[in-house]
């Protein structure tokens, strides 16, 4: 008879940067210790795009056994959570920019009231409230990874345990120096239907002493995978008017690995993160 196997628990990583809300560039890799308990209780482990599940075998040394039975003898699994994207942090808010030793840690059973069933953060998101000194661990990484995951099984455990992050709401900034772009006059940028315009131009003086306008949106707008709002590049445009000639139908959006700050990361009253875009 085929071994019948049933979902103990599973650990997904989710980012609202991206359109379907999963973050799949990560992975989780159970240590030496833990692939030993998966083999004494018959637990396997499968992956998912943004994460794992773990099952467990229905029949076990000739008995049957609940769920709750396996989690009730409070095994102890280890997880190297990795991430293969350097440009996390671009797109991720509530992040240090500079974490030297840290790693990101979480940790069941909880030592908080989650904000959420299965949350494995204090918090809405992943912050730095959830940074530990990889020093520390019992056992330190020689090469630290992105995060780790320690669980202790109880028969209280969430079937679904996740690790949420979110994307910042930035200023964008276009930031206009091609000569050919600087020759019309009465530029503009805004969307489709001239119904929200980017304030500006506004003339800069960029790191290389070349001049530049720079258009600022608004308000500050949530930094997605693919944004809401196409906006476009006008010439001739007058204020109040519906006038305008388009000149670039579609501006650039922010790409992760060309982040760039002009000069002061919070440009705006002091308190705005601004992203530049450069065109």
């Amino acid at each position: 008879m085929n071994p019948t196997y049933q979902l103990l628990f599973r650990i997904n990583c989710f980012h609202t940067f991206f359109t379907n809300g999963k973050l799949t560039n990560v992975q989780l890799r159970p240590d030496s210790l833990t692939e030993n308990v998966f083999k004494n209780y018959d637990l396997i482990l499968r992956r998912e795009v943004n994460g794992i599940a773990i099952f467990y075998a229905e029949f076990f040394a000739d008995e049957h056994r609940t769920r709750e039975q396996v989690l009730a003898d409070n095994l102890l699994l280890n997880f190297k959570l990795s991430c293969n994207d350097d440009n996390i942090f671009n797109y991720t808010d509530f992040m240090p920019r500079v974490i030297e030793e840290n790693l990101l840690f979480f940790k069941y059973p909880f030592s908080f009231k989650s904000a959420q069933p299965g949350l494995m953060h204090s918090k809405d998101c992943v912050s730095e409230l959830d940074l530990k000194n990889n020093l520390t661990l019992e056992q330190p990484y020689f090469s630290k990874p992105f995060g780790h995951i320690q669980i202790t099984t109880d028969q209280q455990i969430p079937e679904d345990l996740k690790i949420q992050f979110f994307a910042p709401s930035l200023f964008w900034r276009y930031i206009i120096y091609k000569s050919h772009l600087l020759e019309f006059e009465g530029l503009a940028i805004a969307n489709k239907n001239k119904s929200i315009f980017f304030t500006g131009p506004q003339s800069i003086q960029l790191p290389n002493g070349n001049a530049a306008v720079a258009f600022t949106s608004p308000t500050a707008m949530p930094y997605k995978e693919h944004p809401d709002v196409n906006w476009q590049l006008l010439e001739q445009y007058k204020q109040g008017s519906n006038s305008g000639r388009v000149i670039i139908p579609i501006l650039p959006v922010p790409k992760t690995n060309q982040v760039s700050f002009l000069g002061k990361q919070y440009a705006i009253e002091n308190t705005s993160r601004v992203l530049e875009i450069f065109i």
